[in-house]
């Protein structure tokens, strides 16, 4: 057996109402000036104000986070923390408002401008004190030392990934999930579902990623169609928070592969949500993959969807009935200037050095140019 190495500062309370008890899990009287980032949801809803009732001293950015944030709208937040003197910052909301709470607070202790962090990050510093509190079951982000943030000026994504970024305290309420619009509650759900099935099938696993995936994607087989049926299950969003949080945990050690590169390099061109963009993308990327995945996984992840043991085509059949099930897409429609087979696509996956180590087989830029060939639905 392979040793292995496994650190995560993030203390998590999760739970149905923990977000009620906040002050008895978290030491909020030992800070100044909190201040409370978050999406328009929370603030439509009120449970910013809630949340912002909690500590003394609470700061409120009268202006939600905007559902694609870009680097300008990092510095924008990074300046409002700066001027209240935050000595904490709390982030309410999807994977975008948390990431945007990491990026601002690290900023805010450190200098500089988001957009310089591309495409060399130098994320060297502690940042401050982060409490994040998600209010979709989907990106993992309260959990991570990632951030993904859409550069201003060349409209591409960039991540920066380092241990600083860790925020300290992740406080998960799956009650904050019940008014989540169907689009989202899907797209987030599938988010989820991606992020343990690329750490489960990475061809570098970890032993500790691989007991958060397998149990994540469990509940996502189980508990996604179920939440989509009845969003008042509770039960259900109570799995699916759960499976959010363990594939946040598992990607921290095993990563992400080639599904999130291909989205990274479509999402410039793709109106489709982030999560329904990776989960159109899988399909074509596992059956790519099929015959190289190690037999361990395949047999696990058939075990889960309940095909016999060990047959390759018939997991891949049943993905394709599961995410059939939940009406996704088949192909991601494109329009206007996107070439399914252009180099700029091409160049963008190759900026994903560490692709290699974690997928089961070699990628060729010809590869690369039938897979986005079968991906894209071109549209006038």
């Amino acid at each position: 057996m392979k040793g292995f190495s496994y650190y995560n500062p993030t203390r998590i309370v999760f739970g149905r109402g923990v977000l009620n008890r906040l002050p008895k899990h978290i030491p909020l009287e030992n800070y100044q000036h909190v201040a409370l980032i978050s999406g328009a949801s929370a603030h439509k809803s009120g449970v910013a104000a809630k949340v912002a009732a909690l500590p003394a001293n609470c700061s409120v950015l009268t202006e939600p986070v905007p559902e694609e944030p870009t680097s300008d709208d990092v510095d924008r937040f990074t300046l409002h923390l700066r001027e209240t003197n935050a000595d904490l910052v709390i982030g309410l909301g999807g994977g975008s408002v948390m990431d945007l709470t990491k990026f601002a607070a690290y900023l805010s202790r450190n200098g500089g401008r988001c957009g310089d962090h591309d495409p060399t990050p130098h994320i060297d510093a502690p940042a401050l004190p982060i409490i994040l509190i998600p209010t979709t079951a989907g990106t993992g982000s309260e959990v991570t030392p990632y951030a993904v943030i859409n550069h201003a000026q060349s409209g591409k994504k960039f991540t920066v990934n380092s241990p600083h970024l860790f925020p300290q305290w992740a406080v998960v309420d799956p009650d904050l999930t019940r008014t989540l619009p169907e689009r989202y509650r899907l797209a987030t759900g599938l988010d989820a579902w991606v992020h343990n099935l690329e750490a489960f099938l990475s061809a570098t696993p970890h032993p500790m990623a691989d007991c958060q995936a397998k149990e994540g994607l469990a509940l996502i087989f189980k508990h996604l169609p179920r939440a989509m049926d009845d969003p008042d299950d509770g039960t259900a969003r109570t799995a699916l928070a759960k499976a959010a949080l363990w594939g946040g945990l598992a990607i921290t050690h095993a990563r992400t592969g080639l599904i999130h590169t291909l989205s990274v390099a479509l999402a410039k061109y793709s109106n489709l949500p982030h999560g329904l963009l990776n989960a159109t993308i899988t399909p074509h990327v596992i059956a790519f993959n099929l015959a190289h995945y190690a037999k361990d996984r395949i047999e696990a992840l058939g075990e889960l969807l309940q095909v016999p043991e060990g047959d390759r085509e018939a997991v891949l059949v049943a993905i394709h009935r599961f995410l059939a099930l939940l009406q996704v897409p088949y192909q991601v429609p494109l329009t206007g200037k996107a070439d399914p087979v252009t180099d700029s696509l091409i160049a963008r996956v190759r900026m994903d050095k560490g692709l290699p180590l974690v997928n089961p087989r070699p990628i060729t830029d010809r590869d690369l140019a039938d897979l986005f060939g079968r991906i894209i639905r071109m549209e006038d």
